[in-house]
């Protein structure tokens, strides 16, 4: 007679259940230690809404390729005022071609509601930027210079993304150098809050009475 121990045959010509369990053990084995399950970050709002658009922040990609590799150095300059005018106008699209798919909408309305959105987010971004450099120790006045200047660029791309104009007409607009002459390039304020500056990067007083060139009491970038 044969008899079953949780449906297992035990004796006959049938599996053992030790046959079995050793037989499993032995596929668990070659499959390796199981790996502890890493925890996913949550995203940010911030982050959310760049991938709900159509990600523009792939501009400072973009841009800084463009930058430092076309024709020599052609465009090395006004390279921050290009990631701004870029990223906003990305900003813009993404949020137009969103409304667009709205039944029975206004195509003019889209474009100034996308405008001022695309403008609410960058001085959302701006201000969390300018906290950081406030962090790093940068002088209250230099941030907010350097926040004008960003949220300028902003403004003027984001007019670029309204435009009924194809992709490459508008990089020539943001490329083009009476634009480059009229909008502010962003550098002379330090380093903007969006890169990750090097760990050495701080403000700092100089307080070296030898140093006739540098004003005591002056901020200056420590080395």
């Amino acid at each position: 007679m044969a008899y079953k121990m949780n449906g297992i045959l035990q004796v006959g010509g049938e599996l053992s259940s030790k046959k079995v369990f050793s037989k499993q053990a032995e596929e668990i084995s070659k499959r390796g230690p199981i790996g502890a399950r890493k925890k996913e970050k949550p995203k940010t709002l911030e982050s959310k809404v760049n991938d709900f658009i159509g990600n523009p922040k792939r501009a400072v990609a973009e841009v800084n390729s463009r930058y430092t590799t076309d024709e020599g150095g052609k465009f090395d300059k006004g390279r921050d005022r290009a990631r701004h005018m870029t990223t906003a106008q990305y900003t813009t699209e993404g949020i137009r071609s969103k409304l667009d798919m709205i039944p029975f909408s206004n195509s003019t309305v889209n474009k100034l509601v996308s405008v001022g959105l695309s403008n609410i987010f960058g001085a959302a971004h701006e201000a969390k930027a300018g906290y950081a450099n406030l962090k790093k120790g940068m002088p209250i006045t230099d941030v907010i210079a350097e926040t004008a200047e960003d949220l300028t660029n902003n403004f003027a791309g984001s007019i670029v993304g309204s435009m009924d104009k194809t992709s490459k007409e508008k990089k020539s607009i943001v490329d083009s150098p009476k634009v480059k002459s009229i909008l502010p390039d962003g550098r002379g304020f330090g380093n903007s809050g969006d890169y990750k500056p090097d760990k050495s990067f701080l403000y700092k007083k100089n307080t070296n009475k030898a140093n006739n060139n540098i004003p005591k009491g002056l901020y200056v970038i420590k080395k």
